[in-house]
């Protein structure tokens, strides 16, 4: 049976740096690569800070750690939904999207809508146990990982790769 679930809110995906990957048996999702394409993202975000007069409030690590929490989400959320056999509405996804000005920080955004989209079809525990078996592997120039909480945490290095 597949199943179409609606999100509260939305984005579409079409992240450059994205890599899928079977080995043993696991789903490996990475948000890897020299960053250029987060950087657009982010300062898309950025952008639409600006334009509605919050910029000053978000460091400019904070808007890059978010939007690399986005799509790393969005990420986990394709290979769930994936596996549940269900889509999320392109009609829903549009509503979503119509109120983000902005197509860079809307593209990263949409991650966050499809997960809460299959959180909400799933419940939050259930979600989080099904995304346990994924490995997550993050740049840590964005952070590590939070499997737990289902975003990407801490301050970011240059110092090892984070698992999750």
């Amino acid at each position: 049976m597949h199943t179409v679930i609606s999100p509260k809110f939305g984005v579409e995906r079409t992240c450059h740096e994205r890599s899928l990957a079977h080995r043993d048996n696991r789903t490996i999702l990475a948000v890897v690569g020299p960053g250029e394409h987060l950087d657009a993202l982010a300062e898309g975000c950025r952008t639409a800070l600006d334009g509605a007069g919050t910029s000053d409030q978000y460091p400019d690590g904070e808007v890059r750690q978010a939007v690399a929490s986005w799509v790393a989400q969005g990420l986990v959320a394709d290979a769930l939904i994936e596996r549940a056999n269900a889509t999320v509405s392109d009609a829903d996804l549009q509503k979503a999207r119509a109120g983000l000005r902005n197509a860079d920080c809307s593209e990263a955004f949409m991650g966050i809508v499809r997960l809460t989209a299959y959180v909400s079809l799933e419940g939050e525990q259930s979600a989080r146990d099904q995304a346990s078996g994924l490995r997550i592997e993050i740049n840590p120039r964005y952070g590590a990982w939070d499997a737990d909480e289902l975003t990407v945490m801490g301050s970011g290095s240059l110092s090892g790769r984070s698992e999750g």
